[in-house]
């Protein structure tokens, strides 16, 4: 089962959310893919007629702390940010002092937030892929769904989005399941002219 001990996601104001940090290993491992394989392996078993799973990746467990998600606002721990920062060749006195309060704002001037982002999304997408790669290995066939669309509310959840992608890549195309009928949701808007993008 779910247990609080994973690492939480720090925002760019610096304070830590209710939901764990994307990037968490141990999260991905430990969690997701223990009980996606438990569930692949339970599909094997005809009279249970499993034919897949569902991610539901709102974030109900953070609207009691002001609802933050995993928009441009996230995740500045301190694996996110000094894994970057490693990666990217800053060492001992290159390293800078920034409160987490302070990281976000450190990244943009020095030009780094795009490439911050673009790290954090090749890791989450990695580890969504390694996600999908277990479950596959043990059943071809199972099928993997996603809520809410990628699209909504906005497309800023760049989580969701790596999610999407990493699912998707290796074997057969991730099930989105779209709300974009919620609320209106601009889904008459959609045309051959004006597709969803698809993962």
């Amino acid at each position: 089962s779910y247990n609080n001990s994973y690492r939480k996601v720090v925002y760019s104001d610096g304070k830590t959310g209710a939901l764990p940090c994307p990037r968490d290993k141990q999260y991905w491992q430990n969690y997701m893919t223990r009980l996606g394989t438990t569930i692949a392996k339970l599909s094997l078993e005809k009279e249970l007629q499993i034919d897949g799973l569902f991610l539901d990746t709102e974030d109900y467990g953070s609207r009691n702390r002001g609802f933050k998600n995993y928009s441009r606002k996230a995740c500045f721990c301190d694996s996110c940010f000094s894994e970057f920062l490693l990666a990217n060749g800053y060492r001992g006195e290159n390293l800078p002092i920034a409160d987490y309060a302070e990281r976000k704002n450190w990244l943009d001037r020095n030009k780094l937030l795009d490439s911050y982002f673009a790290f954090q999304e090749n890791e989450v997408e990695s580890l969504a892929s390694n996600f999908e790669e277990n479950l596959h290995k043990i059943n071809p066939s199972f099928l993997i769904g996603l809520y809410p669309s990628p699209l909504y509310p906005t497309a800023d959840n760049w989580v969701r989005n790596s999610i999407a992608r990493g699912l998707s890549t290796n074997g057969p195309p991730v099930l989105i399941f779209g709300t974009e009928s919620y609320s209106g949701g601009n889904w008459q808007q959609r045309t051959p002219d004006n597709p969803v993008k698809l993962y």
